[in-house]
């Protein structure tokens, strides 16, 4: 287990602080010998895993798209975040093109550190307005995927390997029985990520889980059952 402590960062707010957590913890592992093929970067409230993480090896670095539509100039919080950090010009540089979502990158070792060394650059040189703000690196994010600033990243599709859900109409996704979310082809992404947005998806993937708690919690229940009756029969021993 990895303690987070966000005041250990040179910025305070929980969303930006992640990336240089991110950072430490691999430059750590990198320090004891322990390189690993895949790694994920990720959101964990709105993100469920639908199948066994990596079945199609991933590449040195792998951001992944949103919805083919709205761009990010017709965005409200993404036209927000990219103008707040990198100013209008950027904006209008950057307006007609997708939104790729910070929530979930992937990638190899050295693809996923130069990533996170160029975000924390970019962080350090925000407004001290925009690094307190909610969503101020998604922002940063996007900057990196459209400047082309690390030629060995490669952007997958929505529903490739991570399904973003946001701004995808609720009728071109359902719940299976499984609880995974079936995209509009059928298939089922490694990754659901914002699925909480859909109100018909939250409820049978909510549902799902705590069916699955409740099994799961059976033989814990019944062993504690068989613990509280082994300690009365001791103490009936005991003073019988």
């Amino acid at each position: 287990v990895v303690v987070f402590n966000e005041q250990a960062y040179p910025v305070a707010n929980l969303t930006m602080a992640r990336w240089f957590a991110y950072f430490d913890y691999l430059r750590g592992c990198m320090q004891k010998g322990q390189h690993y093929r895949n790694i994920l970067l990720t959101d964990v409230r709105d993100v469920i895993f639908q199948k066994p993480l990596f079945g199609v090896p991933c590449g040195e670095l792998e951001f992944h798209y949103e919805a083919a539509s709205p761009r990010i100039g017709e965005c409200k919080w993404n036209s927000l975040w990219i103008r707040e950090g990198c100013g209008e010009e950027v904006l209008a540089r950057f307006a007609d093109r997708r939104i790729s979502c910070s929530g979930t990158i992937s990638g190899r070792m050295r693809g996923i550190l130069r990533y996170l060394v160029k975000i924390q650059m970019l962080i350090l040189s925000l407004s001290d307005d925009v690094k307190e703000a909610f969503g101020g690196d998604q922002g940063v994010h996007n900057y990196i995927v459209h400047s082309g600033f690390l030629s060995e990243a490669k952007v997958l599709d929505n529903f490739q390997r991570v399904a973003t859900l946001n701004y995808v109409s609720g009728t071109e996704v359902h719940p299976d029985e499984q609880g995974c979310v079936v995209n509009f082809n059928g298939a089922i992404s490694e990754i659901a990520h914002q699925w909480d947005r859909h109100l018909h998806l939250n409820a049978a993937i909510s549902a799902k889980a705590l069916e699955r708690q409740h099994r799961s919690d059976k033989p814990f229940r019944r062993s504690q059952q068989h613990l509280r009756n082994l300690l009365t029969r001791l103490v009936l021993q005991r003073h019988g």
